[in-house]
């Protein structure tokens, strides 16, 4: 069987690239088959129920697991391996929904069958890479905190007003830096994950991240809702108390929030459906959090884009929205690592500062004028990934990290979505 995907060039030149399916085997039917594998990231799509998508994930991306697995979150924890992967276990501190548990049971099965086999690597330790940044947090690894300012993110989101008299006329733009250290296993292992849902509860839904992951940095689903993580830099409490029920790891919280076709069952999904899924974790989170979200352009703001700041401690939950004062003028939203609205912090670091300048009078925001913005005011030195998703064209732009040359420094590839959702 031959299917096309077809790709937008960055000259916006439509090229077709064509792939095969992988083969059924006697055993097993791999729900699943790599897209693309040439341009430094690796595309697959995987199909059926969580258990069938992990098989078909843990197969197609054996390889790329155990690199970056054995090459970089062994190696960044350290001593601290064991203890992290004893929390994922007794579900004390941190609890992770059973779906989960069972499609990262069902990912190490298709990495068998693959025939990549770890020394002492089970379903908690890929639990435990998609909840890592979760656990820097917890008191009793206390010297593990200062490694999560390595992981920087910034997003700038624009719709309505400031998108009207552009090429976007008012759509709303979201565009996104993912600045983490380029550790050549993380650069040599990033993937795209197109999921098809069986579950009649559950939509088509799009990860950008890395091998084994499950869980969401970065997700886009059918609707056009998208969701980003960012670490709360400026978050300094020492003695975080231990939750009366276990914490959720944030980045499952946002792939429940984004896989479900209606989160709040209001008939609609929009950002209450994100906020619906922050809001059941009433102690917020096990480590400080950003969380930017944006769908398609409503009539209210709110609806469209906001920011949330989340912590262990109160207050555990804060939304920001443009109407909120930001530095920021219009119908845009930005957000780097730092608080803003948090107990009124204002931390406005250099990277906001900056981008705040350049939206200027917050109008006339086209697609390459956000991009320009993030790549001249925002990035960081470490950046891997560099995202702009318009929802209502469905068109993703990202580049990465290549040839010791960050992503912001590289032309984007432009994928047209429509077909694929």
């Amino acid at each position: 069987m031959i299917i096309r995907l077809f790709i937008l060039k960055p000259a916006f030149i439509t090229a077709l690239v064509i792939f095969t399916i992988y083969p059924a085997f006697a055993s097993e039917t791999i729900k699943g088959k790599v897209i693309m594998d040439t341009t430094g990231i690796k595309i697959i799509k995987v199909w059926g129920t969580h258990k069938e998508r992990g098989f078909a994930m843990g197969y197609l991306l054996a390889e790329n697991i155990r690199d970056i697995y054995k090459g970089y979150m062994e190696p960044f924890l350290g001593k601290y391996h064991e203890i992290i992967k004893k929390h994922i276990v007794v579900e004390k501190v941190i609890k992770i929904d059973k779906i989960f548990h069972d499609e990262a049971e069902s990912m190490i099965l298709g990495m068998k069958k693959a025939g990549v086999i770890i020394d002492n690597f089970d379903a908690y330790n890929i639990l435990l890479s998609n909840a890592f940044l979760d656990l820097l947090g917890l008191s009793s690894l206390n010297e593990l905190r200062t490694l999560r300012n390595e992981h920087g993110c910034s997003t700038l989101m624009s719709w309505g007003e400031a998108t009207k008299n552009t090429d976007l006329k008012g759509k709303s733009i979201v565009t996104r830096h993912l600045d983490w250290p380029a550790n050549k296993h993380v650069i040599r292992n990033q993937v795209i994950i197109f999921h098809n849902p069986s579950e009649k509860n559950e939509q088509n839904w799009i990860m950008i991240g890395f091998a084994g992951q499950i869980s969401v940095l970065s997700g886009i689903n059918k609707s056009g809702l998208c969701v980003f993580l960012h670490m709360l830099s400026d978050y300094e409490e020492k003695n975080i108390p231990l939750p009366i029920k276990p914490f959720e790891p944030l980045s499952f919280t946002l792939r429940r929030a984004i896989e479900r076709k209606d989160y709040n069952n209001d008939g609609k999904n929009n950002i209450e459906d994100v906020k619906s899924a922050l809001n059941e974790n009433k102690q917020g989170y096990a480590e400080g959090f950003i969380v930017t979200m944006l769908g398609p352009t409503q009539k209210t703001d709110s609806l469209t884009a906001a920011v949330a700041e989340l912590t262990p401690t109160p207050p555990y939950i804060v939304y920001r929205s443009n109407n909120d004062e930001d530095m920021l003028n219009g119908c845009n939203l930005y957000a780097a690592n730092s608080s803003i609205k948090r107990l009124n912090k204002r931390n406005y670091c250099k990277r906001y500062s900056a981008v705040s300048q350049a939206v200027g009078a917050g109008l006339n925001m086209s697609s390459s004028k956000c991009w320009a913005i993030m790549k001249k005011y925002s990035r960081l030195t470490n950046n891997i990934q560099f995202i702009q998703y318009v929802p209502q064209q469905k068109i993703l732009r990202l580049s990465i990290y290549r040839h010791g040359h960050p992503a912001s420094e590289n032309k984007p590839q432009v994928f047209y979505l429509k077909n694929i959702f």
